[in-house]
């Protein structure tokens, strides 16, 4: 729950919250949030951040009493293409440690883009793995400085999309929600995973195109499942249900130009569910020529499993597909209410031969999986 930070007076806040507990209640309240993109207030500074928080925080918890015995509390919440100004380093040695015990995690904003996406050249740039991966690597720093001197605060991304403001070439590349930014965020989350970040929310503004499906009507078009929101049962399923999963980034062994990716979830030790993604752009009415395949190989797997099954997440039409997708043969559609129904059986089972197994993943398309 987010409440105003903006002003320098807080009786609004302090109303605000002490409503949003109490219509919630208090169990069902994972983070009490300070503000949203604080960098954007015209008094921002570190050290006036830190000063304000804490006057805050305080004011809350005299107001709340029971914010007081708990770890409730969510921090910076910076915006996207200003995230350099508020580290968490400097931003806790400045005295945001005093309040540290009560902060449950740091959070960010993040957009893979912000000036759309111009042709078909830069819309391969902006769905490369190298390119996201580059882009979290800057928030190593913020999230290494948690692990080492503040283990217990998460780092969360709390505001995530494929793009904001800008706009797309004639045919709306991005703005068009389309099933390869779907593999975008598929990525995304699991290179993010793979970094130590706890968890992501993604902007789901209706009057948008960043939603995952549409309830009402809107200047978008009728209510729908839209493209992006297939990233995320295969997401759910790799990520398992022990609670414990760590994801790992793997060597695929493919060729160095960032269009290929692999991870691998390891249940108490032990590698569990393999993603693979193969981001080579390909559609069926931009690219010519078959939808090209490439082979991945995964070898020193004796002690996984002897056998896997093989999840596709696939649209049949490639990179700009907006319907006739499919995850293990599972469609969610407006017609269905939301709920899944299986419309193919694409899933299939390979044998580990030495310890290896091959995989051919197509253009625009991913695969889970599941060692058994």
């Amino acid at each position: 729950m987010m409440v105003p930070f903006y002003n320098t007076t807080f009786s609004h806040t302090i109303a605000w919250a002490r409503e949003g507990v109490e219509q919630m209640g208090m169990n069902n309240l994972y983070a009490l949030e300070l503000g949203n993109e604080p960098t954007f207030y015209p008094w921002f500074s570190i050290e006036e951040y830190v000063t304000r928080f804490k006057n805050l925080q305080g004011r809350l918890i005299d107001a709340i009493p029971s914010l007081g015995d708990k770890r409730i509390f969510q921090a910076f919440d910076t915006a996207s293409y200003s995230a350099g100004d508020l580290k968490t380093k400097p931003t806790f040695e400045s005295g945001l440690n005093a309040a540290a015990p009560s902060i449950k995690q740091v959070a960010y904003h993040y957009y893979q883009n912000q000036h759309g996406i111009a042709n078909w050249g830069n819309f391969q740039e902006y769905i490369r793995h190298t390119s996201t991966k580059s882009n979290l690597t800057n928030f190593l720093p913020n999230i290494k400085y948690l692990e080492e001197d503040h283990s217990a605060i998460e780092f969360a991304f709390t505001e995530a999309g494929y793009t904001v403001g800008g706009k797309g070439d004639k045919e709306h590349v991005i703005k068009a929600n389309n099933f390869a930014s779907a593999l975008w965020s598929l990525d995304f989350q699991l290179c993010a995973m793979s970094m130590n970040v706890s968890r992501t929310n993604w902007q789901q503004i209706v009057r948008s195109d960043l939603q995952m499906w549409r309830p009402v009507k809107t200047s978008l078009g009728g209510p729908r499942v839209t493209a992006h929101f297939y990233s995320q049962p295969f997401v759910a399923d790799f990520i398992g249900k022990s609670g414990k999963t760590q994801v790992v980034e793997l060597d695929v062994g493919m060729p160095h130009n960032g269009l290929y990716a692999g991870y691998g979830a390891y249940d108490n030790g032990k590698l569990a569910r393999v993603a693979l993604l193969n981001l080579e752009l390909w559609d069926q009415k931009r690219s010519s020529g078959d939808r090209p395949s490439a082979k991945f190989s995964l070898s020193g797997l004796k002690n996984a499993g002897r056998k896997v099954m093989v999840h596709h997440l696939n649209a049949e039409k490639g990179a700009l597909a907006q319907n006739g997708m499919t995850y293990a043969g599972l469609q969610w559609t407006w017609a269905s209410k939301g709920k899944q129904k299986k419309v193919k059986d694409d899933s299939r089972i390979l044998d580990f031969v030495d310890s290896k197994v091959d995989i051919m993943v197509n253009a625009t398309q991913a695969v889970l999986l599941e060692i058994q």
